[in-house]
């Protein structure tokens, strides 16, 4: 089980850029965090609030290694956290960071435990 929300931030800039007030930013990293879940359940993600303007506990940010358009309404994310980093760290959110810093949407899961030999490769499909 997973949950997913676009920010109430995000929103207003779509909205923003559609009326030709300002560009709409490119999403430039992914934010990894431990802070999704329940205290004491990290099986159990908790939903996140559109308001939010940050991850409850962010612990990294990775670039996007690849963006491509799925369908006519799906961009898919990619990312790599690489071997060696974030060892024994348990990953239960991320979010979609733009080039301003910005978080757009945030995502939370399932504990996903990150070993040093492992090398983890994240995609997220935004869907509009």
């Amino acid at each position: 089980m997973s949950y997913q929300v676009t920010t109430a931030q995000a929103r207003k800039d779509i909205a923003r850029a559609r009326l030709g007030e300002i560009p709409l930013p490119k999403i430039t990293h992914i934010a990894f965090g431990t802070g999704g879940h329940r205290p004491g359940d990290v099986l159990t993600p908790v939903k996140p609030s559109e308001t939010a303007t940050s991850l409850e506990q962010e612990v990294a940010r990775y670039p996007i290694v690849s963006a491509v358009l799925k369908n006519d309404t799906t961009v898919e994310y990619k990312t790599v956290i690489p071997k060696g980093e974030l060892s024994g760290v348990v990953l239960t959110e991320q979010a979609l960071v733009d080039e301003n810093g910005k978080i757009v949407a945030i995502k939370t899961f399932g504990a996903k435990k990150k070993e040093a030999e492992d090398e983890f490769t994240f995609t997220w499909d935004e869907d509009f």
